[in-house]
């Protein structure tokens, strides 16, 4: 099968790059240990390597997490666990042991790199506030929600500095959303709005923030068509360096990185902000036994894409019958992605899936996914060199937690069960 790549306007590119070097801005420096930047972006894969034995891979040491002071000993993530609409902020050790924080979470939630930071709405739908919380000192800003907007994401910069949430309402005829930036040293904010009628196709539709490149600069959104199915509308990088003034949001330098239709999940942002890892559906292909039920879904690409680049990089294309699980995890240096990639029976939910390793050149097997019977797994997270993290639902409405030994391929559930639960992020 031909791989395909995407070619991303080196013109436009470069001028958000000068425009970022423009501004003079250097990234503060961190207490924090930081993973090594990663010079040159994953290889292409040429093929998909037929397996002859299954090797298990390499294990790298496990070392333990920094005292952060503000996390228990061991923590290596920070999820959200509870009813849909009200849960707790949780860290997670290793071993499975869940720590309650003493946070209450709502809609949009998401932590800091450092795990210091934390933010979520106030309340369940329609909530008042979207609040920030330190968990080093307790400082917290409750930043008001326009009234009648709804919240989609939040997203705090590389450097724990800057926290964007994008904020969605109508009135009449009118879509209004906007970006709204918190200045975490002071809780000061700037806003960047903008409108469209409804029912009409503009360029750039409203985006859920999902990150910040490694300068700090560029805004990273997932576009979405309101009211409707239209998610994964492209995925754009916005300029707004720290110190930009409140503006309208079209003023703003911005580039579509993956056009609509090119990916069918929301893009996982390395650690550094340097790569983007998303998966997508070649519709000529249709994996064995696999039976659509309500929407086509199903995925047998994936793809990086290095924010400074030219191009993106099909890193797998699955044609064995097989199909690739929707969300993939970068590693925390960014060198290597966890995936997963199973078969069917006559249904549109895997029955058999396994976690698989790529390191830019091929892929080594690392065990069997534990799907709960008549369930699915929703999330993954790589942590540490040999530990994952992953959610699956069960065949009700609660879901767990389960921790991945990447060195046996063991999988353990923790014993903490709740209606929802999420990760929020790794921590170091």
């Amino acid at each position: 099968m031909m791989k395909k790549s995407v070619l991303i306007p080196l013109i436009v590119i470069t001028a958000l790059l000068m425009a970022s070097l423009a501004c003079n801005f250097q990234m503060p420096s961190s207490e924090e240990p930081q993973e090594a930047p990663i010079d040159e972006p994953l290889p292409v894969e040429e093929e998909e390597p037929v397996p002859e034995e299954e090797i298990e891979p390499e294990s790298e040491p496990e070392v333990a997490p920094p005292s952060s002071g503000w996390l228990p000993d061991g923590t290596i993530a920070l999820v959200r666990t509870g009813a849909w609409g009200s849960a707790a902020l949780k860290a997670v050790a290793a071993d499975g042991t869940l720590t309650d924080l003493g946070v209450a979470l709502h809609s949009a939630s998401s932590v800091s790199l450092d795990g210091q930071w934390v933010a979520s709405t106030d309340s369940p739908a329609p909530a008042a506030n979207v609040q920030v919380t330190s968990l080093e000192d307790g400082t917290t800003y409750s930043i008001p929600i326009t009234p009648d907007y709804t919240v989609y994401s939040t997203a705090f910069d590389q450097v724990g500095q800057r926290l964007a949430f994008m904020e969605l309402g109508a009135s009449g005829g009118t879509y209004l959303w906007g970006i709204v930036v918190v200045d975490l040293m002071d809780g000061s904010t700037t806003r960047f709005d903008t409108s469209f009628a409804i029912g009409s196709s503009p360029p750039f539709l409203p985006g859920r923030p999902i990150g910040w490149d490694s300068t700090g600069n560029l805004l990273i959104l997932d576009t979405f068509m309101p009211d409707t199915e239209g998610n994964w509308a492209g995925v754009w990088a916005v300029s707004i360096p720290p110190g930009t003034p409140s503006a309208a949001l079209d003023t703003l330098s911005a580039v579509n990185l993956v056009p609509s239709g090119l990916y069918l999940s929301e893009p996982a942002l390395s650690r550094d902000g340097n790569f983007l890892l998303y998966t997508n559906r070649d519709y000529s292909y249709i994996p064995t036994d696999y039976e659509v039920m309500a929407y086509d879904l199903v995925v047998n690409e994936l793809w990086g894409l290095e924010l400074d680049g030219i191009a993106a990089t099909p890193y797998l294309d699955i044609f064995d019958g097989s199909a690739l699980f929707r969300n993939a995890a970068w590693s925390m240096n960014g060198t290597k992605v966890l995936y997963a990639q199973g078969t069917f029976s006559g249904g549109a939910d895997f029955t058999g899936l396994g976690w698989k390793i790529y390191d830019g050149g091929a892929s080594t097997d690392v065990g069997p996914a534990a799907i709960p019977a008549g369930g699915t797994m929703q999330d993954a997270a790589w942590c540490r060199p040999g530990t994952a993290l992953a959610t699956a639902r069960q065949s009700g409405s609660d879901n767990e937690l389960q921790i991945l030994d990447l060195s046996s391929g063991g999988a353990a559930a923790v014993v903490d069960v709740q209606q929802s639960i999420s990760i929020l992020g790794c921590v170091p």
